[in-house]
Order: C-alpha cells, then sequence, then structure tokens
C-alpha cells in the first residue's frame, strides 16, 4: 500500500542539487561495471520487455499518453487518449538486458553533449505529454543533465484507481518533483537569478512518494551531473 506522505515545498539553493552527486562525470567509465544504469531496472529480471518511448525513456508495463486537462469526473478517466503502450506485447519491445547495453552506449557517445535526449530546458506540455502509468508500470529516464533547470519529456500520472501517489527514484544527482505549475515558478524564478525550487526534492538513494492529486507530476533538477537519471513507479 503506498504511504500517505505529506509533501513539502522545498526552497533549494543553487548549490544545494549539485552538491549532493554521488559519482561525478569522470567516474562514470562507460562499461558494463557502471551500475548507475542498473538502478533504473532493479527488481526486474534481464529478459523482462522494456519499450522506449518517443520522447525517450523506457516503460516497463503500462501506460496511456493523455491530454492531463481532459480528466472526466464521471468516469474517471480521461477523454482524450493519443497513445497506449504495453511493453510486455509491443513488437518494438527489448529486453532488459538490451537496454542495458543500449544506454551504455548511449552515454559513451553523449558523453559530451550540450542536451541529453531524455530531458532538456522546456517543461513540458501536459496536454500532449503526460504520461498514466498503469498498475505496477514504472518508466526510466537516461542521462538526464544539462545546464541550469533540467525538466522530465513527460508529466505523470497514476492510473485514478490505484490512488495519486507515484515513487520517484533520482541516481547520481538529486532532483525536484513537482506539478506544473510549480516547475513554471521554479523556472520563472531561474530566468529573474533565484534558483529556488517549488516541489518535493528527491535524492539519490532514498525513493520517496509524490502526489499533486490528479495534477501531472515533473520531475526537475539543476545543473544535474552528467548522466543522472530518475525513475517514477506506480506501486
Amino acid at each position: 500500500m503506498k504511504k500517505r506522505l505529506l509533501c513539502l515545498s522545498v526552497l533549494l539553493g543553487g548549490m544545494i542539487l549539485s552538491s549532493v552527486s554521488t559519482v561525478s562525470a569522470s567516474e562514470m567509465q562507460y562499461d558494463s561495471s557502471s551500475e548507475a544504469q542498473y538502478d533504473l531496472f532493479t527488481g526486474y529480471s534481464e529478459d523482462e520487455k522494456v519499450l522506449e518511448l518517443p520522447n525517450g525513456g523506457y516503460l516497463i508495463g503500462e501506460a496511456e499518453l493523455v491530454d492531463a486537462t481532459s480528466f472526466n469526473e464521471l468516469t474517471q478517466d480521461y477523454d482524450i487518449v493519443y497513445e497506449s503502450y504495453n511493453s510486455k506485447t509491443d513488437p518494438n519491445a527489448i529486453t532488459v538486458a538490451e537496454a542495458k547495453e543500449d544506454i551504455l552506449e548511449e552515454l559513451a557517445n553523449n558523453k559530451n553533449a550540450v542536451e541529453p535526449r531524455h530531458g532538456g530546458s522546456n517543461i513540458p506540455d501536459i496536454t500532449k505529454n503526460t504520461i498514466i502509468l498503469k498498475n505496477n508500470g514504472s518508466y526510466s529516464s537516461t542521462n538526464f543533465y544539462g545546464s541550469g533547470w533540467q525538466f522530465s519529456r513527460y508529466a505523470f500520472l497514476s492510473e485514478s484507481s490505484t490512488g495519486d501517489y507515484l515513487l520517484w527514484s533520482a541516481i547520481i544527482d538529486s532532483g525536484v518533483v513537482g506539478s506544473a505549475n510549480q516547475a513554471i515558478e521554479t523556472k520563472q524564478a531561474s530566468d529573474q537569478g533565484i534558483i529556488q525550487a517549488q516541489g518535493t526534492a528527491v535524492y539519490p538513494g532514498a525513493p520517496q512518494y509524490v502526489t499533486r492529486g490528479r495534477n501531472p507530476m515533473i520531475f526537475y533538477s539543476y545543473n544535474p551531473a552528467a548522466n543522472s537519471q530518475f525513475k517514477v513507479e506506480n506501486r
């Protein structure tokens, strides 16, 4: 059962998020001994099927891409569903073992990239890029890093019948989970030279349940260390 935790707004100074990094870019060896990418798939077997989503990141289980503003109170569902995903049945799905190889290759090929493919400086549009994670579904990003505030490519919600909490994990560097409005406020403050994060802090090694009710949640991090990652699960 998901723990009912009090979600607190936090104010994080510019040095806080970058100072808690557990692994630096120079410490990443880009070979099979690197364990960062393995944390994304903890608890899953090597032959578990995963599906890379169009905007990047890996899905295990079932999910829907929806317009988050189309939630119907009567049906407790979304009137606008763009796509449905299922890693177990999709012909494009690959195994966890293959995904690990792909991630290592991407790290090696893009370690000097200015902006990663799985995160960016733009806040995701919740009308087009909200992922509804079904029961026991999980999403894992890769190479989440960059200068300034970096935001996930998707916003996330749990399936309404499973409650409103999602379990968030930060890998290598810390981050913040907030609503779209909190992400906007955080970015606007940064544009004015104020590094002030609105949301719930998530630290490496300390997964945390977070909810914003039926408001989509976004992951963001300030100056995240190279190859930082995050994971969000509905369990």
